[in-house]
């Protein structure tokens, strides 16, 4: 049973639906700065004003650790990794990591991810193809090429298949309403989805093998070369294979999985209004024929990066974070009790008329120079804040530039779908049918 307590209501309910548990928070004049929902036992604080925000993700984050239930969720397919521990040796991870995703790191990564991408176009012809399957295989490419040397190719196939089976175990809830997800927990098929998380840590186990047997002084250390490392180099016990596959694992699915989301939905977004794709399409095209290197193209794809943001704040790839207290806690007069839960729900946030004008409308144009700094820090949280917030961040909106603007360069997009599309919660945010597009070539 769950039950929302408000200052007005109390009202149990056998299964969230849309709109049931946070009734009015899509509408002007909504207020409050918090909802406490109960279920199964369990307070959840759903955390909707700035300050409540920044005290429990970033200004007291020691006191909160992964919820136990979103981490069941996930152990089939990432493991314990040390990207999402909590301890000293996650923390090691991101100073050890942090330099592969400074700005020297992500030009070079720009020249490869302009190769790559255009490589992965050559072949595309005019037709209706699933924007979900391009993007797909776009970023997987462009993150074996960037941070793996290339070890992810060959079996690129097995990766993507393997994906896909985890989340089609998963029964998506639609995201229409206000309900959002927020306490809300995929209905699985707990043996497809094992057998899909077996074969995909296996195929990168195989990966990971074949890295260990190599010279290391064969070349430069890429990414699977450090976290091999890294867990090779710790103190007390020897590291495991399985271990390895954990960390591996949580990189090629944050890395992946997040950015092909929000490729797919900008390609959807800008598909549906002629006046933005006719400026990203010019924009784009004055990019790639311009004779620029690629690592300046992210400078100069300005209402491009537009697009990808106004996209990640409608349809943003975790629309929902979660915490777990370890101790009691007080913030402005609510006590968070320890074992409770705190929510910070991104994709209300995102669509919040406290925020935002015209929250339900895609306008780029939001976060353009001179109206991005009207943005509130606390209100676009795609990629979630404070010491645990993603590290690869503006590295997937690289690649999400590069990848829209090579696309619109040689296409012109029209959406082919009998319907629109739904975007669906599963692990991340994916949609309802693939989201079809028909791409036209220049004339």
């Amino acid at each position: 049973m769950s039950a929302v307590r408000t200052a007005t209501s109390n009202r149990p309910r056998s299964r969230p639906e849309s709109g049931d548990l946070l009734e009015g928070v899509l509408r002007p004049g909504f207020d409050r700065t918090h909802v406490m929902i109960e279920k199964r036992g369990t307070q959840c604080f759903v955390l909707l004003d700035p300050k409540l925000i920044r005290h429990c993700f970033v200004k007291n984050a020691e006191n909160y650790h992964q919820a136990q239930a979103r981490k069941r969720l996930a152990e089939p397919l990432l493991g314990e990794s040390i990207l999402t521990g909590d301890g000293a040796l996650s923390r090691s991870l991101r100073q050890t990591i942090g330099g592969l995703f400074n700005r020297p790191s992500l030009d070079l990564y720009s020249d490869c991810m302009v190769e790559r991408t255009l490589q992965e176009l050559d072949g595309l012809k005019p037709g209706v193809h699933s924007a979900s399957d391009l993007a797909a295989r776009l970023t997987l490419a462009n993150l074996s090429k960037s941070l793996f040397s290339g070890a992810l190719d060959a079996r690129s196939d097995d990766i993507l298949h393997a994906l896909d089976g985890v989340y089609e175990a998963m029964a998506g809830l639609p995201l229409e309403g206000e309900e959002g997800g927020v306490s809300y927990y995929p209905r699985i098929h707990r043996k497809s989805r094992n057998q899909a998380a077996a074969a995909f840590r296996s195929v990168l186990g195989n990966i990971i093998t074949e890295r260990i047997g190599r010279d290391p002084d064969a070349a430069q250390p890429d990414l699977l070369d450090r976290l091999i490392a890294l867990r090779q180099d710790q103190t007390s016990g020897s590291p495991t294979l399985e271990q390895m596959i954990d960390d591996v694992a949580t990189f090629v699915v944050a890395g992946h999985e997040t950015t092909a989301s929000v490729i797919a939905w900008a390609l959807y977004l800008v598909s549906q209004n002629e006046q933005v794709q006719r400026r990203v399409r010019e924009e784009a095209i004055d990019v790639v024929s311009g004779g620029f290197a690629p690592r300046e193209w992210p400078d100069r794809l300005h209402f491009t990066l537009a697009c990808v943001e106004e996209t990640e704040r409608l349809y943003p790839p975790a629309p929902i974070f979660t915490r777990q207290a370890n101790d009691n806690d007080r913030v402005a007069d609510i006590a968070i009790p320890a074992g409770s839960v705190v929510t910070l729900p991104v994709r209300l946030i995102h669509r919040m008329p406290r925020f935002w004008t015209e929250p339900d409308q895609f306008r780029p144009e939001r976060f353009l120079a001179g109206n991005r700094s009207s943005v509130d820090r606390f209100a676009f949280l795609p990629f979630g804040l404070g010491p645990r917030m993603c590290i690869g961040s503006a590295f997937g909106n690289r690649e999400a530039i590069i990848a829209l603007a090579a696309i619109l360069s040689r296409f012109d997009l029209a959406y082919a779908g009998s319907a629109a599309p739904i975007a669906e919660l599963k692990f991340v945010l994916r949609n309802n049918n693939g989201i079809p597009l028909r791409l036209i070539a220049h004339s």
